[in-house]
């Protein structure tokens, strides 16, 4: 994959000799701009109590739950039952 270009992760399923799960990829410009994100956003957390952490992470919980049907295609796919 060229740099800066979206591309795909794949397994391959020895027994068939094929990929069986596909997922894509990101460019790599987005990947740099949740690092930075990412990095921007430790300082607050570092600081944060246990308690704020635990309530964050408790109401990301809710939104996963909340939301899993809009995402469930990424999570699960329709060959999960093969190994990874």
């Amino acid at each position: 994959m060229a740099a800066g270009q979206a591309g795909a992760l794949s397994r391959f399923h020895p027994g068939e000799r094929a990929a069986f799960l596909y997922r894509p990829w990101p460019q790599e410009v987005v990947l740099d701009l949740a690092v930075q994100a990412a990095n921007r956003a430790f300082p607050a957390w570092e600081r944060a109590t246990a308690d704020v952490r635990r309530e964050i992470l408790y109401r990301f919980a809710q939104l996963l739950k909340e939301n899993a049907a809009s995402f469930d295609h990424m999570l699960r796919p329709k060959n999960a039952h093969l190994p990874l």
